[in-house]
């Protein structure tokens, strides 16, 4: 049983990789969205030296100009660059991106760990107050969080990730339940291996491809309720830049000058699709039929 088992684990990992290299030569939009992701990172890592102005620099006689030369994407209405400030907010954006997911990651895969393989009583009162959570849409849930604990970066990030935990709880809860019956993980029990052991060992490496899924596909869901939060005066504060700061300031200027709006909206457009395009390829490599997807 186990050296079978051994020899499955073996072969997945060359056959994902046929599979996700044949994605790459056959769908080729995989490559545009992983190249646009990337220009991202590189974006938010090399900010100061892409920055054509210093994002935070007030020029008052040349507010709300409209796009020139020597600010493509005009200027606000304290005169700061928009286009430095769009870059600038990528830091922000794209940090938001990617901690939230990892706070709820982190968060859902304990709890949901814990409550799927305990049950009983345990697992009905964790999906009673899953249930009280998921009942708030998630930028609601986010608006909630904020206005009592403030708005700080990381108070953002921290009312991000738990509007998107409830999720990933139900998620890994209900694939834990379908493992934690398999004969393998039986096995390990009758041997009587630790719980721990179980679980870090057995239980947690099964289910991880829809894990990966989700968060990639949660990416994009940060980052639009970090915009829409920023719209909305509950995201990042200023100064510090972030694409739903920015837009915000801009939409009371729109009819002057629609690239205070335009430019981040543009940003947030082409990350959200890059992302979700990824997010569905990898949704194609873990489903239970891809071979279907990927045959000749």
């Amino acid at each position: 049983m186990f050296a079978t088992r051994e020899q499955g684990t073996t072969s997945k990992i060359p056959l994902f990789s046929v599979h996700f290299f044949r994605v790459i030569r056959r769908r080729p939009g995989i490559i545009l969205a992983c190249a646009v992701i990337g220009g991202f990172l590189l974006l938010a890592l090399l900010a100061p030296v892409i920055a054509p102005h210093d994002p935070d620099t007030l020029n008052l006689r040349n507010r709300l100009d409209t796009p020139s030369a020597a600010h493509p994407f005009g200027t606000d209405a304290q005169g700061r660059d928009v286009l430095s400030r769009v870059i600038f907010g990528t830091r922000a954006s794209l940090a938001i991106g990617l901690l939230a997911p990892a706070f709820a990651f982190t968060a859902g895969t304990i709890i949901g760990l814990t409550s799927g393989y305990v049950g009983g009583p345990l697992d009905t009162l964790v999906m009673r107050l899953m249930d009280l959570l998921k009942a708030f849409p998630l930028l609601l849930m986010a608006l909630f969080i904020l206005a009592i604990m403030g708005n700080r970066f990381e108070l953002v990030v921290i009312a991000i990730g738990i509007a998107m935990t409830p999720d990933l709880v139900r998620l890994v809860r209900a694939h834990v339940l379908v493992v934690k019956t398999v004969e393998y993980v039986q096995a390990a029990r009758a041997m009587r291996f630790s719980h721990a052991r179980i679980l870090l060992s057995h239980i947690l490496p099964a289910i991880l491809g829809p894990m990966i899924v989700y968060i990639t596909l949660g990416i994009s869901q940060a980052v639009l309720i970090e915009a829409a939060l920023g719209f909305l005066g509950f995201g990042v504060p200023t100064p510090r830049a972030s694409w739903g700061n920015i837009m915000s300031g801009g939409m009371a200027f729109i009819r002057i000058n629609p690239w205070l709006a335009i430019g981040p909206a543009l940003m947030i457009i082409a990350l959200v699709l890059s992302v979700n395009t990824l997010g569905e390829y990898m949704r194609q490599i873990y489903e239970p039929g891809r071979h279907k997807a990927f045959s000749a």
